[in-house]
């Protein structure tokens, strides 16, 4: 039995967005040491994506669990670690890249390329940068992500209603963080437009395990991770198709910030950036 109540899309249904991050925040060992971004497990990027399926969500997220049924009832996942305690954690299993065994991570990547659920997903990359954490976000952590999750949102101005349904991150994600993100997104639309910004954007902050559509922008952003952080494509290349848009936030001067499908993401592009 799920340990979470399920979530009535009938109301919404194509104004639900889902958000989920890769990466990390850490600027600082104990002591405020700063560490050394792209090692010891420290990410060079915070990556933010927003899924939007396309589909009927109930539908969608049937599909989802039924993938994680037939996981929970393979034999050869019945001693797995990471799979057991989902089980037990949550009442079912909920697929997440980061803790998948490579069997399942490359049986869920394909799931997702047969176009069995119909969705797209945009995300934004924000490099870590010392010197830009300290003068832009103050040195917090809540604010480099919420800048992220603003740029998410500055073009969605027009829309009459949506929902944000997003993996609940500690401060990062409580409700004055993400209503200063989305001041700031507001900011943004109105410098560049000079037009209102119109749109009644709402927040569901939940547990990832509680919107089991969330592990969709999880693996399309565990793919981009290993693209930027690894130069490893190939996961990457099972679902571009998926990605139609991703925007490098702190681009330099002079460099691309969007990314395309006729004008796709590549690591060469990004290793010499700052």
């Amino acid at each position: 039995m799920s340990r979470y109540n399920e979530v009535d899309y009938s109301k919404f249904e194509d104004y639900h967005r889902f958000v989920d991050e890769a990466g990390d925040l850490t600027f600082f060992k104990k002591g405020r040491i700063p560490v050394t971004f792209g090692e010891g497990g420290v990410s060079k990027y915070l990556i933010l994506g927003m899924v939007h399926v396309k589909d009927a969500l109930s539908d969608a997220e049937r599909k989802v669990r039924d993938f994680g049924k037939t996981i929970e009832n393979d034999d050869f996942f019945e001693n797995v670690p990471s799979v057991k305690k989902r089980i037990e954690k949550y009442g079912y299993f909920i697929p997440h890249a980061k803790d998948d065994p490579a069997e399942i991570r490359l049986a869920f990547f394909r799931y997702l390329a047969k176009d069995d659920i119909n969705f797209s997903m945009q995300a934004v990359l924000g490099r870590k940068n010392f010197e830009r954490f300290a003068k832009s976000h103050n040195s917090k952590d809540r604010e480099f992500y919420g800048d992220l999750l603003a740029y998410l949102l500055q073009d969605k101005a027009n829309y009459e209603k949506l929902v944000v349904n997003i993996a609940s991150r500690v401060s990062a994600t409580d409700n004055t963080n993400l209503s200063e993100s989305l001041l700031r997104a507001k900011q943004r639309y109105a410098n560049r437009s000079k037009q209102d910004f119109n749109a009644d954007i709402k927040f569901n902050v939940q547990p990832y395990a509680a919107l089991p559509l969330l592990s969709i922008v999880d693996y399309c952003l565990w793919a981009v991770q290993r693209l930027v952080e690894r130069d490893e494509d190939r996961y990457y290349k099972l679902i571009s198709n998926k990605i139609p848009f991703i925007f490098d936030a702190f681009a330099e001067k002079g460099s691309r910030k969007n990314f395309t499908r006729s004008n796709p993401l590549s690591s060469d592009d990004l290793n010499s950036r700052v």
